[in-house]
């Protein structure tokens, strides 16, 4: 039992001692700026600093569907609801995709506001978006957004909201167009939004 007793003190310090490398490297990538954050990076990245929690196949995963950590610029694997970085780290936090599938969006927004200097840049589908003649969000997707969502979210801060419009499912009749793709975009501490909050 002694034995066991001390594998497992064992494990426990090795898991803390890599956690506490985690976060000190997290901090010496944040010293520089400006940089962005890209949070649910895929395999696919856009930042400075690279995060994602699922390393492995997903469904929801443009191919290729395995990130290779190694062959991403500054990748760090972390729970977006709980990023590893210093308030106000990064110049710019963009998000491409993945606050629909996580299980607490409002957290998810809280963390990418607490971590960024100057603005969030979100992207993610339509509450009313459709894929081909399917008339539901795929499987993946926890949570579905509309502009009044961010509106009553977002309340505190200078935002812009753009929603984009696809001919899907009807591309025949062009005159029908269903919201496809938002932007968000959130400005903080002085940036200015350039057409007002919506």
């Amino acid at each position: 039992m002694r034995k066991n007793r001390n594998s497992f003190h064992g494990n426990r310090e090795t898991i803390e001692s890599e956690s506490e490398r985690k976060r000190e490297y997290a901090h010496t990538l944040t010293q520089r700026e400006p940089m962005i954050l890209d949070v649910g990076c895929g395999t696919q990245p856009k930042g400075d600093v690279n995060v994602d929690l699922f390393v492995g196949f997903t469904e929801h995963r443009q191919p290729p569907t395995v990130i290779a950590p190694h062959k991403i610029v500054n990748f760090i694997k972390a729970d977006a609801l709980h990023l590893p970085f210093r308030d106000r780290g990064f110049h710019t936090v963009y998000s491409s995709h993945t606050i629909e599938h996580v299980s607490n969006p409002l957290q998810f927004l809280r963390e990418c506001i607490r971590v960024a200097k100057r603005k969030v840049i979100l992207k993610l589908p339509h509450r009313y978006w459709r894929r081909g003649l399917r008339l539901r969000q795929p499987s993946g997707h926890k949570h579905y957004f509309t502009v009044k969502w961010f509106a009553k979210a977002l309340t505190h801060y200078m935002f812009d909201i753009e929603v984009g419009l696809a001919g899907k499912p009807l591309d025949l009749i062009p005159i029908i167009k269903w919201p496809h793709e938002m932007t968000v975009t959130i400005y903080l501490r002085g940036d200015i939004c350039p057409r007002g909050r919506k």
